[in-house]
């Protein structure tokens, strides 16, 4: 089978199976139920959810290491698109030097962590068998979304990162 015929059959296996495993549900367990079935990059993929948009990556500071907002309300994730300064350390993908990528990981490793409310950082083992896109989801639903109607800020391309790499990418992220 030609690459080409290999990516259309897959794309198309995907596309079914959100469809199948979407049609019924309420928009808000929408997420949730696509995240637990998008879970292997070989078979349907992987999917990997921003909060609230892959711009999210552009509210980390380099200066703090840290995401410079905790969370946002429900009522103003159309504008938070709009909010960020033109000159972002992260503007561009292409051209995010490595030690910049790293406080990203950092700064995204802790705040998965502080969603689902651990007093210290989770380690590498707890965050690859533990923190799936799925629990991740599950743990904004629960502590913000309904407790307050807020959504926790957190960059998804960041997380891939650390997965992608494994433990010893995690290693050197830890000590930035």
């Amino acid at each position: 089978m030609s690459i080409r015929n290999y990516i259309k059959k897959n794309r198309r296996k995907s596309s079914i199976a959100y469809s199948t495993i979407c049609s019924g549900a309420t928009s808000l367990n929408t997420p949730q139920l696509a995240a637990g079935s998008f879970i292997n990059e070989t078979e349907l993929g992987k999917l990997y959810i921003s909060y609230p948009m892959i711009e999210s990556i552009k509210d980390v500071d380099i200066k703090t290491k840290d995401y410079k907002t905790l969370y946002i309300s429900l009522d103003e994730i159309s504008k938070y698109k709009q909010g960020f300064s033109h000159y972002s350390d992260y503007s561009n993908y292409r051209i995010i030097e490595e030690r910049n990528w790293l406080i990203a990981c950092d700064a995204s490793r802790k705040r998965a962590s502080l969603l689902v409310r651990f007093d210290s950082i989770c380690t590498y083992d707890y965050f690859i068998h533990n923190l799936n896109q799925e629990k991740l989801y599950l743990y904004q639903k629960q502590n913000y979304i309904y407790n307050g109607h807020f959504l926790c800020i957190l960059n998804s391309v960041s997380l891939f990162l650390l997965e992608y790499f494994q433990e010893d990418f995690w290693d050197r992220v830890t000590v930035i």
